[in-house]
């Protein structure tokens, strides 16, 4: 099956356990495991949700990306609270997204400081964002966001420190359901 955990045996006893990527157990001679496998241990990473590219000036990277490559359909999203401009588009099943500061308070702005222009973050679509924290945390991976916060499109996002992820900083994104905001659903705080 598609996005199933591949399983493999270690060279161990034969009582060895495995875990899977959202952090089940269970014996590799345990009758469970094809019934864990197919049911419960999917990969935690569903596709990539965006590409977050740090820019100084929107209008010139959307000019360019536009008489460059023909890429016109762009929303512009304002975002005062977090000191920053955004321009999406959608390029296939994957979004493009151009952040731009406001001001030195912008989250981002020593990245692009100290940087320059370039791919900031990776976001990988996740299908429930706490557990999958929990999860991560687990397994000693360092959080920026230890719970979701609100992210645009009424999706919940949290982002893992480079640090721990071999220098990318990556972000999860659990989408909206159900036309509500992911972040006020029952299973994230």
């Amino acid at each position: 099956m598609t996005g199933m955990l591949q399983w493999r045996r270690p060279v161990a006893c034969a009582g060895a356990t495995s875990r899977c990527a959202m952090g089940h157990t269970a014996g590799f001679n345990s009758p469970e495991l094809p019934l864990i496998i197919a049911t419960t241990c999917r990969t935690m990473l569903k596709r990539l949700n965006h590409i977050g590219i740090a820019v100084h000036d929107l209008e010139a990277t959307i000019a360019f990306y536009e008489a460059t490559f023909g890429v016109g359909a762009w929303e512009r999203i304002s975002l005062p609270e977090r000191h920053m401009e955004v321009a999406v588009c959608r390029i296939g099943d994957t979004l493009l997204e151009f952040i731009a500061p406001t001001s030195d308070q912008a989250a981002f702005s020593k990245f692009l400081r100290e940087r320059g222009e370039g791919v900031h973050h990776l976001a990988y679509e996740v299908d429930a964002l706490e557990p999958a924290l929990r999860a991560l945390e687990d397994r000693g991976i360092r959080l920026i966001d230890t719970h979701g916060r609100p992210g645009i499109h009424n999706t919940c996002v949290a982002f893992l420190h480079p640090k721990s992820t071999h220098g990318v900083l990556i972000e999860l994104v659990q989408p909206a359901r159900h036309d509500s905001a992911a972040c006020e659903d029952d299973d994230v705080r």
